[in-house]
């Protein structure tokens, strides 16, 4: 199995320059390189 991820939006900058950080639940935290938000988005 791969590790990789299809780029996420950063919900507060749109960009796809963001970063996997770690499993939250049933969700998955990332970062955004741009702006340092960090967010969580749903698991499928």
């Amino acid at each position: 199995m791969s590790d990789w991820r299809p780029a996420i939006e950063c919900p507060k900058c749109g960009s796809t320059d963001t970063r996997f950080i770690e499993p939250h639940y049933e969700m998955s935290v990332y970062e955004c390189e741009i702006c340092r938000c960090r967010f969580e988005v749903e698991d499928d």
